[in-house]
């Protein structure tokens, strides 16, 4: 038997991180916000439009033809723990509702229009990522790394995180911003490195969790300064 193939940590923790760069610094790029918003009247243009779909569909494509490259499933040894671990808490229903609930009952206690505008926004994207990620799985039904079921594309943990840490940035922006897609990116991490996802099933989860947190934002021209984590 050929002796068994060491994992691709870095190359994992590279790939996410090429991920998350391109997907947060293209809306700075351009003049207009690459997608319309439901609260907002901007809109784009189709050379962002397809920018960004082109960026995205190359992303994926990679992911694709890495998934058996970069080796999913690592236990809780050495220094990736101190990544995985929490990943497996910033991706999280628990966490996600929890901020949700904090921020809407601060809006809501102390008159913050922001906070409360915020944990809507929060909501609505949680909602819109339960949905359109459980319809994809039913559709796919892939089978996941661990062979535990057949609902592994796209993931739900990077979708739901991808979606509350576009609305974070697009709200608050700055260094928050970019704590939000870290965190984002190091849920999709844990998800991989658990054997619950392959590398695919995590960029498509990025992808549609941002496209969902854009949908349910304010366009940029109303927004703070910072854009390059938007």
């Amino acid at each position: 038997m050929p002796p068994a193939r060491a994992p691709r940590r870095p190359a994992l923790l590279l790939v996410l991180a090429a991920a998350c760069v391109p997907l947060a610094v293209a809306p700075a790029l351009a003049s207009t916000p690459l997608l319309p918003s439901i609260r907002g009247s901007a809109h784009p243009t189709n050379p962002s439009v397809l920018r960004e779909a082109a960026v995205s569909a190359a992303l994926l494509g990679g992911a694709f033809a890495l998934d058996h490259t970069v080796r999913p499933g690592w236990s809780d040894q050495g220094g990736g723990r101190f990544v995985e671990e929490p990943g497996e808490t910033f991706g999280g229903a628990t966490l996600l509702v929890g901020v949700t609930l904090g921020l809407g009952a601060e809006g809501a206690a102390f008159h913050h229009p922001s906070a409360f505008r915020t944990a809507k926004e929060l909501a609505w994207a949680g909602a819109g990522a339960t949905i359109a990620v459980t319809a994809l799985k039913e559709v796919t039904r892939r089978e996941r790394p661990d062979g535990s079921d057949r609902l592994s594309f796209p993931s739900g943990h990077a979708t739901a995180a991808f979606a509350a840490a576009t609305v974070v940035a697009r709200e608050r922006g700055g260094a928050i911003g970019w704590l939000a897609y870290g965190a984002a990116a190091t849920a999709g991490y844990a998800r991989v490195a658990d054997r619950h996802h392959y590398l695919s099933d995590v960029v498509a989860g990025a992808i549609l969790g941002r496209l969902i947190g854009r949908l349910v934002t304010r366009g940029p021209s109303t927004e703070s300064a910072a854009p390059a984590v938007r």
